[in-house]
């Protein structure tokens, strides 16, 4: 299990440094690892029972400490389970066993107790479903832009990449717009960052109302979105895109110190065509279809701002050319 070393070897963590028990040691390394455990002595009977298994697994300690730990096996939800892990002498170690308890997955591995004075056992205990949950959050959380909720540019770029494998298989096109809000600076200088953060957030569920199921909006970092149009050529994602521009210009900024006049502007950028005999990875041609609606967009902004400009991915089929 891992943590398995950390528990043999503490001893210098604030738990042990402190006037008490050992087993408060354990409980404090036992937490940070997010598992429980149970500990018997050298008669094998339940000695400590961790805060984490008492809530799991309903064990009381005013009514299992200094039970024999086979009464384990006569336990409704784990005695089935547990059961083959109690056979041999304390101390011996064995393979981990899997259980189902209350609708949760968890991992019981037997090893010797870390406290040598009891020479007994530790059941180390881990909530595998709990722990499923945790680093799905953590995964969403790496793609997910926290001010917005929407993809970040790691999400983008892999969204990219997916669209454009299934673009070249299957010889659909696939296009994207290249946002950046116009002259954002003066509004954080005017309104300050928090009334800022409100328009970034503004931006977000306009874009998020915006975009088809299939689409995907995303925040690129600072006032920079895209949006990635499936299954449309440039055509259409200079019609999507130059329908979302009229519609944010007709928004007023968020915030109770915005004047009622204000409106937000967006120049944009739009790239994408026929993928299918260009060479590359789908993530080198993802960052050279971002790469040619950056340079549009950079156009639009050289034109005046908040306007639609399209840029040509060099070797893609793309229609009627550049606008």
């Amino acid at each position: 299990m891992p943590g398995e070393e950390r528990i043999a070897k503490c001893g210098n963590c604030p738990a042990c440094r402190d006037p008490g028990p050992p087993e408060a040691c354990l409980e404090a390394i036992l937490d940070g690892l997010g598992a429980g455990g149970l500990i018997t002595d050298g008669r094998r009977a339940i000695h400590w029972v961790s805060e984490a298994l008492q809530d799991w697994w309903g064990l009381a300690p005013d009514r299992w400490l200094g039970r024999p730990v086979e009464a384990l096996a006569d336990h409704p939800a784990i005695g089935p389970w547990v059961g083959p892990l109690l056979s041999g002498a304390a101390g011996t170690s064995g393979d981990p066993v899997y259980c189902e308890v209350g609708g949760s997955w968890f991992r019981v591995t037997r090893t010797r107790a870390p406290l040598p004075r009891l020479e007994g056992d530790l059941l180390a205990v881990v909530d595998l479903t709990s722990e499923g949950r945790r680093l799905r959050r953590l995964e969403r959380a790496a793609v997910r832009d926290d001010l917005t909720g929407l993809p970040n540019r790691r999400g983008f770029r892999e969204r990219l990449a997916a669209a454009v494998n299934g673009a070249r298989r299957h010889g659909f096109p696939v296009s994207l717009a290249y946002l950046d809000l116009d002259d954002f600076k003066r509004v954080n200088d005017r309104l300050g960052h928090v009334s800022g953060d409100a328009v970034l957030r503004a931006m977000g569920e306009t874009l998020g109302r915006f975009v088809r199921r299939e689409d995907t909006a995303a925040r690129l970092g600072g006032e920079e979105f895209a949006i990635l149009f499936a299954h449309a050529d440039p055509e259409a994602a200079m019609a999507r895109a130059e329908q979302f521009r009229d519609r944010l210009v007709r928004a007023a900024l968020p915030g109770p110190e915005a004047a009622s006049d204000s409106v937000l502007t967006v120049s944009i950028g739009v790239a994408g065509g026929d993928l299918a005999g260009l060479e590359g990875t789908e993530e080198a041609l993802g960052e050279r279809l971002l790469a040619a609606a950056d340079r549009a967009l950079y156009a639009a902004k050289a034109e005046g701002k908040n306007r639609v400009r399209r840029g040509a991915l060099p070797g893609a089929e793309a229609g009627d050319g550049d606008r």
